[in-house]
């Protein structure tokens, strides 16, 4: 693989996955300054956004109101647990989304014949499931490969007006765990 398609698909991933991207100005912020114009928060990047909100952008507006960013509570809400989310998976017509990226995946799906796999990075064929499944009220299964990255997907489901979703706890890290615990415990 070559470093400029390493570069590219670091770079679409952030773009789509991180949308609170920090705007850096040349103002000091309360960071570590590594190089010229580009900062650091040890707190991390939510704490950053809620700290200095004129200077954080969401999906590409500047945050302005850190009440914008969706709480810990709100996320957990959206979370079952990799049993539920295969109950609902076969009981059902959900659209069941597999977010992880081509080397997350391994070729393997969870759940064969009733997932689509959606990259992040690739909004349109996102926005196609996310208006389908809007138009037929049908609920949007997501799971990524550690829980991690749908966190930001939700930012993106709530611009586009999507109520009726869930995500896996844990990805499919968490799904796997889950049934090879179950099957040693037989």
């Amino acid at each position: 693989m070559t470093r400029t398609f390493i570069t590219f698909r670091l770079a679409a991933l952030a773009l789509f996955l991180m949308p609170l991207l920090l705007a850096a100005s040349e103002a000091e912020f309360p960071g570590r300054k590594i190089y010229p114009n580009i900062y650091a928060y040890d707190a991390g990047i939510m704490d950053w956004a809620k700290a200095y909100p004129e200077a954080a952008k969401l999906l590409g507006e500047t945050l302005n109101n850190p009440n914008k960013l969706i709480s810990k509570d709100d996320f957990r809400g959206r979370l079952i647990s990799p049993g539920t989310f295969g109950e609902r998976v076969a009981s059902s017509n959900a659209y069941v989304l597999d977010v992880r990226d081509r080397f997350q995946r391994d070729s393997l799906g969870l759940f064969p014949g009733r997932e689509r796999r959606v990259f992040l990075d690739n909004s349109k064929k996102l926005d196609r499931y996310i208006h389908k499944s809007l138009r037929e009220g049908r609920e949007l299964l997501i799971y990524d490969a550690a829980g991690k990255q749908v966190r930001w997907l939700q930012y993106y489901l709530q611009s586009k007006g999507v109520h009726n979703y869930s995500f896996m706890t844990g990805g499919a890290r968490a799904y796997y765990k889950e049934m090879t615990d179950e099957f040693l415990a037989r």
